[in-house]
């Protein structure tokens, strides 16, 4: 009788990422999390650039609905506020506003017509006039001509530097040189923010709020599962940006609403880029991914930005997956086999964590005192 024997090189355990002696990231602070083979997993995306692990803060979660996502999230925004770090939370489903509350932070609402508002331009002509794009091009569902844009330029060229009410000013643009029908279609649709179905968001009468305390959860869920959403998150992202963040993170749940229009999807891909130069992690909370993988053919160059901007994404966390959606991740992100073995098993509360070459299993560990305010299913079991 022959045995064969088959020694594991160190070569195919790097291919195969094969998690023989995980450590974790090695990193100090308070942990996430437990190993799947013993000892604390710790992360924090700052640390973890600063300590060479990754090279990018942005940070993608991945899972099916109910496995622990937003109970990660929570956690690392709780335990990032305790070392610093301010947040921005654009909420589409009201569940964040207790993290906000424990870390003696703030909760704003934001809808049309509603109390509050915030101003997402700031100084700079280039970046007020790109969102605007941005932001007119969700609206109207379709790209500007090269003149549409030449109009919302020099409607911003035309605003005063020290206006408080800018989007007045440039629905105000009385056209200049432009055609009549551009001109006027451009103010139309910009008025529709200051007068119209979109008023009382980014421009209103009242103080603007500026997310000025340490952890900022924004509800929006007058939004969610509306075509809006993605208007509301692109122009929450750059208030965030326009108040300044330091170390911070700006969190998008139900992020894959946003990736799904080909406008916001551009913006953020520049937003993403720029992320080590503004010290601010993206955190994007996302289902599965046949929701982006199902981007039609002839958006092409959505689903190349989109794909661009998970590679270019040095951590991720993955909860449990269809086997489905492993298969279109792994087109995605080169899964190794031993991720994709382990996606579709992995039980409520454990992930499979990715921080540049790293890899780990890891079950979270809820703190007492943080019980409360990561309890996502209090409205299921009846309690307000």
């Amino acid at each position: 009788m022959t045995r064969t024997t088959h020694w594991l090189l160190s070569t195919e355990t790097d291919r195969w990422k094969v998690w023989t002696k995980d450590r974790g990231t090695q990193l100090p602070g308070s942990p996430l999390g437990r190993l799947r083979g013993g000892g604390d997993f710790v992360f924090d995306p700052f640390d973890a650039y600063q300590a060479g692990l990754v090279t990018s803060p942005n940070v993608v979660i991945l899972g099916a609905i109910g496995t622990g996502k937003s109970t990660l999230v929570k956690m690392l925004v709780a335990r990032g506020h305790a070392r610093g770090h301010r947040s921005v939370v654009i909420d589409p489903k009201g569940e964040y506003g207790a993290v906000a509350r424990a870390c003696g932070g703030e909760v704003l609402t934001l809808r049309p017509g509603g109390p509050t508002w915030c101003n997402p331009f700031g100084s700079g002509l280039a970046d007020n006039v790109e969102l605007t794009v941005t932001l007119v091009e969700i609206v109207l569902e379709r790209s500007l001509s090269p003149e549409e844009r030449h109009w919302v330029d020099d409607a911003w060229r035309s605003v005063p530097p020290a206006s408080l009410r800018p989007l007045r000013d440039v629905a105000g643009f009385a056209g200049g040189m432009h055609p009549h029908v551009t001109a006027a279609l451009m103010a139309r649709t910009v008025q529709r923010f200051v007068s119209g179905d979109l008023a009382g968001m980014f421009d209103g009468d009242s103080e603007e709020s500026r997310l000025d305390a340490t952890v900022n959860v924004i509800d929006v869920s007058a939004l969610w599962q509306h075509r809006y959403f993605a208007v509301a998150a692109v122009a929450l992202m750059a208030v965030a940006q326009r108040n300044g963040l330091g170390q911070g993170y700006v969190v998008v749940d139900e992020a894959w609403a946003v990736l799904a229009d080909p406008a916001a999807i551009r913006w953020l891909h520049g937003e993403w880029k720029l992320a080590r130069h503004r010290g601010t992690s993206h955190i994007l909370v996302l289902h599965r991914w046949s929701d982006i993988d199902g981007v039609s053919d002839d958006r092409s160059r959505q689903r190349a930005w989109v794909n661009s901007m998970m590679r270019d994404c040095d951590t991720a966390f993955l909860f449990r997956h269809a086997a489905t959606d492993v298969d279109l991740l792994h087109r995605v992100i080169d899964l190794s086999a031993t991720e994709r073995s382990w996606l579709p098993q992995l039980s409520r509360g454990s992930c499979v964590a990715r921080f540049g070459r790293g890899r780990s299993v890891v079950s979270l560990t809820v703190s007492a005192n943080e019980i409360a305010m990561t309890d996502t299913d209090e409205r299921m079991r009846g309690k307000s």
